[in-house]
């Protein structure tokens, strides 16, 4: 899986593709490297977000599939802080 740097150039570049290379000024795009470190780090946090929601949403999707989450559950510790969190994100069963 790509880092957050990696992943934020994926993005820009797939902007740039996306409206010609032109910034929202109409102007051609700067290289990644000629970006001011203010605008990198926007990139990197916009990538961090979508990563972090990627993460939350196939998640859920693993503990919602009782195969994935009971092969997960039967590899950590019984007295895991991890086990705890994953069990306690369970539904209450009938």
């Amino acid at each position: 899986m790509p880092n957050s740097l990696e992943l934020a150039k994926i993005a820009y570049h797939a902007y740039g593709q996306t409206t010609d290379f032109k910034n929202y000024q109409g102007l051609p795009m700067s290289e990644w490297e000629n970006l001011p470190e203010k605008i990198q780090q926007a990139w990197i946090a916009a990538s961090q977000a979508i990563s972090s929601e990627f993460y939350l949403v196939l998640g859920k999707a693993v503990l919602n599939n009782e195969v994935l989450r009971n092969a997960i559950l039967s590899q950590l510790p019984h007295q895991s802080a991890l086990r705890e969190t994953i069990l306690n994100q369970l539904p209450p069963q009938s």
